[in-house]
């Protein structure tokens, strides 16, 4: 169980030492990955978050079924559920490298503003308004 700094680059350093240790079909739990999405923590995490980890481990559980069988996520923590590839396979781990295609940082990853959304919640704005006063 990982509960230590709840920092993404930390956690993700303890999860690329410890994760090959884990025998297959065991375990590895982070508790707390949600905290920055907490009212009384949110600001506290800018890009150090751990939501990009989990999302780094759904991304290598699909690319890599050897490697992890299932990632369960829950409020409190994820459960990584160690696949059957035998740690000598693994060699020097790095999670990237069992990742089919690689999660971008956030900032990069916007969606593109689509044109006319803007003017189209004002068309709606105004028709609710008429609704509402009646008119």
């Amino acid at each position: 169980i990982d509960d230590a700094s709840h920092r993404y680059h930390p956690s993700r350093a303890s999860f690329e030492a410890l994760y090959p240790l884990v025998r297959p079909g065991g375990y590895y739990v982070i508790e707390d990955w949600a905290w920055a999405h907490w009212p009384d923590y949110h600001s506290e995490g800018e890009g150090k978050e751990l939501t990009r980890l989990v999302a780094e481990l759904v991304a290598a559980a699909g690319s890599s079924k050897p490697l992890i069988a299932s990632v369960s996520v829950f409020e409190g923590f994820v459960a990584v559920e160690r696949g059957p590839v035998a740690r000598e396979e693994l060699g020097e781990f790095r999670l990237n490298d069992h990742i089919t295609h690689c999660i971008p940082p956030p900032s990069v990853s916007r969606p593109p503003r689509r044109p006319g959304l803007r003017a189209g919640l004002g068309r709606l704005r105004r028709r609710l308004r008429r609704i509402v006063s009646g008119s």
